[in-house]
């Protein structure tokens, strides 16, 4: 090891919760699949994509790094908690995140339940990226002095800095690092800091004292390098500068000195490490033959009288499963708390080193460990490890229900050596299925003859020994039993589908099964028409292993006829509105939804509406055209069993207008309009020659009002909420009275008077409350989802989106269906 002392870095997690939840495909669910992802690809706009996949597991990471550099956990550019999700949106991310031009690399990995990695797809998966943002500005004059006196000039004079820096989120940062020159040539960085410009306000120049933050070796000679760092600026993201670099210096003798003597002791297994003054971590490194066996760092704390921190070297190498015999070498570097440098972990002292010798003590460094199989895994080579530190030699031996077996014997019974008995490591193969597991004991030997017995490894063979086949028939309310027991110990997972395309269903409130009880051996069903022509099975699980039981179909002998309870109800909105239709059909499996007896595609690709179904039996129109008004909407439910019985419900008319016509003759119009949509009121049926003034007195919540009357005689009054006075008309919550009065010669000159009453809500979805519904919004609620964001009284109000009665992934999908058609 140098003993050139490093700066501790200062760790930075930069996790990124917005995913860019495009359209939800449903993607056929392979019900028996394993957690590969399939058709992972990248589009030329950056869209990451995969096929929805199966199983227990726990989330998607997703790691960008440019070409040549290492992927590692630092570099997650996404952690998807949504098992559903399958898109997500690289150039995006590069760009928020002030990612240089280039070849950017893809690692896809899935974790599983226990947070362990499963798969990777990282061949080929490279994505050019372009940037469209500008370099930061390159700081000049850059130079060390002998006595470590970094300077540089800022990049920001002092008009710049009021302007960005107003608080701590708008601010210049300088990247500094620091390189060591071995005498060999090697170059490399031993420590870095990030330097912020509003440390130097108002200052042409920047000054940083190094002679008192790092601390070199006297023989080594060391250069910096400066840029400017990504950081946001008047809400506009930029990449980092050029790097410039000083000239070399040669290093400075410590400041400190050395941390001081090191206590050992042998038979506690520890080391006694003197606190350090300003010291508040050590850096710990164990050696052995050269090699890093160990290595974290140690909170300092005062363990005793004479104010020494502990180090129990002997536990953590037992928990490393490293040998307690032989030589270590043990490296201490003291840390502590440096100033002016956001909290940057600095060096404060040089490393001291010390030997550890063990004593030879025959005990067990690895113990064998059990492994459960399948089926599948028959005749396949199962390797069993143990180690012992001072063993000279090793013995196995099997034990098949309770009793010692030779080789041979257990060969009879289905397990077979393919090794040698006397190695830490052994090869056995299972060729029989007659026997549930098998106990494999490990018998270590000393050069003195003495011997060990490890713990007791068992090789268990999963399978199901009894289970529910068939088909299983029943009346509608009728209770039913399924059964799956495996042979030893294992968790229960019960899953359902539709027979006719397998798609995995969640068991929810539609099936009335509480998550608690799919996790049991049995499965008490009481059965109604939402079990109509299922499939159950159920996955069961132990030690890693898993298999299935054989699909169980559910057929009903009888069913109920489909009811119409509440019927479709008539709706009325204005030009490029949303109109939302539902129907409660008791006994209902499917619904078929018309408009004006015409399929509903066809109509929306004739650019009519925009639809979607957040429930099969809600159906919702969104862009609405005026030339809708009037159309009649139908819904047609069936029960599956039988097409025959179907039930239509009310015809429901949607009343579609382009605006508030007040009717010329002492009306009272009563209106909810959205907050950032334009308002057009006024009368179709009158001469355009003749005069007609507005009145609105606009009420905001608080209880005040304002009167604005219209300076100009029109038919129509257009109320734009972009400009004044209609802005602040116009602001969510508000309430509008809009008086109009005017002469009607079509009617003799007739003197009339309506009136408008508006209140300006919230769209459903505008969940930043400003007016406009964008991918903005989307993110927001995810964030809420993810628990990161709280939503006040009012974005509660708007949040349901689909109208579905529920806050979940389904209301974002819908703002991003609405975002796309914006």
């Amino acid at each position: 090891m140098s003993k050139t002392t490093k700066t501790r870095m200062g760790i930075r997690t930069a996790v990124l919760l917005f995913a860019v939840i495009m359209l939800l495909g449903i993607n056929a669910v392979r019900v028996f699949a394993d957690f590969t992802p399939w058709n992972v690809s990248i589009s030329e706009d950056g869209i990451l994509r995969w096929d929805k996949y199966t199983g227990s597991y726990r989330a998607t990471l997703i790691y960008i790094v440019p070409d040549g550099e290492s992927f590692n956990y630092q570099n997650v550019a996404a952690d998807i908690m949504d098992t559903t999700q399958t898109t997500f949106d690289i150039k995006n991310y590069l760009h928020s995140n002030a990612k240089p031009s280039g070849t950017y690399k893809i690692c896809f990995e899935i974790t599983d339940g226990g947070g362990s990695p499963v798969i990777h797809e990282t061949e080929g998966l490279t994505y050019n990226y372009v940037s469209d943002i500008s370099d930061l500005p390159k700081p000049t004059n850059v130079n060390i002095s002998n006595d470590g006196i970094l300077s540089f000039d800022n990049v920001l004079d002092k008009d710049e800095y009021y302007k960005y820096n107003e608080d701590n989120s708008d601010n210049i940062c300088y990247h500094i690092s620091v390189h060591s020159v071995n005498k060999d040539g090697k170059d490399e960085i031993v420590s870095y800091s990030d330097i912020y410009a509003r440390k130097f306000k108002g200052e042409s120049t920047v000054s940083i004292d190094y002679s008192k933050w790092a601390l070199f070796d006297s023989d080594q000679s060391y250069y910096f390098t400066v840029k400017s760092d990504f950081h946001s600026i008047d809400g506009y993201a930029y990449v980092p500068s050029a790097v410039c670099k000083t000239n070399e210096v040669q290093g400075w003798v410590e400041y400190y000195g050395d941390i001081g003597e090191i206590r050992q002791n042998n038979e506690l297994g520890c080391m006694f490490i003197p606190n350090y003054p300003g010291a508040s971590a050590y850096s710990i490194y164990v050696y052995s033959d050269s090699v890093i066996a160990y290595s974290d760092w140690l909170d300092v704390t005062s363990t005793d009288t004479s104010n020494y921190t502990t180090f129990e070297i002997e536990s953590v190498l037992e928990k490393k499963k490293l040998p307690l015999t032989g030589e270590y070498e043990v490296w201490i570097t003291a840390y502590g708390k440096s100033y002016g440098t956001s909290g940057e972990q600095m060096v404060l002292s040089n490393a001291a080193k010390c030997i550890y010798t063990f004593s030879d003590v025959l005990m067990f460094t690895q113990q064998p460990q059990s492994k459960v199989i399948t089926e599948n895994d028959l005749n396949k080579d199962i390797n069993i490890t143990a180690s012992a530190q001072a063993a000279v030699s090793y013995s196995w031996e099997v034990v098949i229900k309770g009793e010692r077996k030779t080789w041979a014997q257990a060969k009879v019974q289905g397990l077979e050596l393919k090794s040698t008995a006397d190695d830490k490591t052994i090869t056995v193969q299972v060729t029989g299925t007659n026997v549930d597991y098998y106990e494999l004991i490990c018998t270590a030997k000393d050069s003195a003859g003495n011997t060990i017995t490890s713990d007791t490894a068992r090789v268990s063979l999963l399978r199901i020994d009894s289970q529910t086949e068939g088909t299983v028939t029943a009346n509608s309310g009728e209770k039913i039993s399924l059964y799956a027991g495996a042979n030893i110990g294992a968790k229960y997972e019960w899953c359902i589908a539709k027979q006719s395309d397998g798609q995995q269903l969640d068991w929810g409130s539609s099936f009335g099964v509480d998550d608690s009880d799919v996790h049991k051996p049995v499965l008490e069903l009481t059965v109604d028409s939402a079990y109509y022509k299922t499939c159950v099975w159920c996955k069961v699980t132990s030690g890693g292993a898993a298999i299935t039981s054989k699909p169980v179909n559910i057929e009903l002998t009888s069913s109920d006829m489909v009811e119409i309870e509440k019927g479709l109800e008539d709706v009325s909105v204005l030009k490029g509105g949303t109109a939302t239709f539902t129907v409660d059909a008791k006994f209902a499996e499917r619904y078929e939804w018309t408009v004006n007896r015409r399929d509903i595609g066809y109509l929306e690709m004739q650019g009519l509406f925009h639809a979607y179904y957040p429930n099969e039996y809600t159906l919702v129109l969104t862009d609405i055209d005026v030339a809708m008004d009037g159309a009649v909407i139908e819904v047609f439910c069936y029960h599956d069993m039988n097409d025959d019985e179907i039930m239509s419900s009310s015809d429901a008319i949607l009343n579609v207008s382009g605006s508030i016509d007040l009717g010329n003759g002492d009306n009272v119009i009563r209106r909810t309009v959205y907050y950032g949509d334009d308002v057009t009121i006024g009368f179709d049926d009158l001469n355009p020659q003749e005069a007609v003034t507005y009145t609105v007195i606009y009420t905001t919540p608080s209880g005040t009002k304002t009167t604005w009357t219209n300076g100009d005689y029109e038919n129509w009054l257009i109320l734009n909420p972009k400009y004044e006075p209609y802005k602040t008309m116009l602001q969510a919550g508000n309430t509008l009275e809009i008086y109009a009065v005017g002469i009607d010669y079509n009617k003799g000159g007739q003197a009339f008077t309506d009136t408008a009453i508006l209140t300006v809500v919230y769209k459903p979805g505008d969940m930043d409350l400003n007016g406009t519904i964008d991918q903005a919004d989307a993110a927001l609620y995810l964030k809420y989802l993810s628990g990161t964001e709280t939503f006040s009284t009012t974005q509660l109000e708007i949040a349901d989106v689909n109208y579905d009665g529920y806050k979940d992934m389904r209301d974002v999908i819908a703002i991003m269906k609405i975002a796309d058609k914006a």
